[in-house]
């Protein structure tokens, strides 16, 4: 649940694997990565906190998604984006397999802060950890997803879920590696295996 910084970091996330590429490891190119101030922090407790996040995330990715990452048209790069943000927080990854997508099946497609809270104290009845977090928190928690959601189009900025677009060679990357991770894109074609 520490997902409380910024978005999703599209942006951020190409400028550190363009790094990765030069430097040949995450360590190496989150060092580069401040060194160079990227992201143009004035304080440097900003630029690591927002370095590592990033790296944290893209360390998800295989290879051919970091370079469909780098590649990719934009909708590409923003659907690579979010499958890393899935893959870092199972409580976003179980938000989005379990709420969006059967939102958009179901063709009740408004999401509210009010889902969020109602799906927060479902996974609390198996989490008592997530009973712990402050009211500050889960409001930003709540608001971090929501921005997530929306800078990755499975949601549009009046919070209604929509059909994600995810070209072939995306979907087949997806699929290579786990096909339920389909469910994490609303509207995506599930795979029978």
């Amino acid at each position: 649940m520490a997902f409380s910084t910024g978005g999703l970091f599209v942006n951020e996330c190409i400028a550190i694997t363009t790094i990765f590429q030069e430097a040949g490891s995450w360590n190496g190119a989150a060092d580069l990565a401040r060194s160079r101030n990227i992201f143009g922090f004035r304080k440097e407790a900003s630029a690591v906190r927002t370095t590592r996040e990033v790296v944290k995330r893209l360390q998800k990715l295989s290879l051919p998604e970091l370079e469909l990452l780098i590649d990719g048209e934009r909708q590409e790069q923003t659907a690579v984006c979010w499958l890393a943000v899935c893959r870092t927080y199972r409580f976003i990854r179980e938000f989005a397999a379990e709420l969006l997508f059967e939102r958009y099946l179901s063709g009740r497609l408004v999401i509210s802060y009010d889902d969020f809270d109602v799906f927060l104290d479902r996974k609390a009845e198996w989490h008592p950890e997530l009973e712990k977090l402050t009211s500050s928190t889960t409001k930003k928690l709540r608001q971090v997803l929501f921005r997530m959601m929306r800078e990755a189009s499975v949601t549009t900025a009046e919070d209604h879920v929509i059909a994600a677009s995810l070209t072939l060679r995306l979907e087949k990357l997806i699929v290579e590696i786990d096909p339920t991770e389909l469910r994490l894109f609303p509207g995506a074609r599930l795979q029978t295996a």
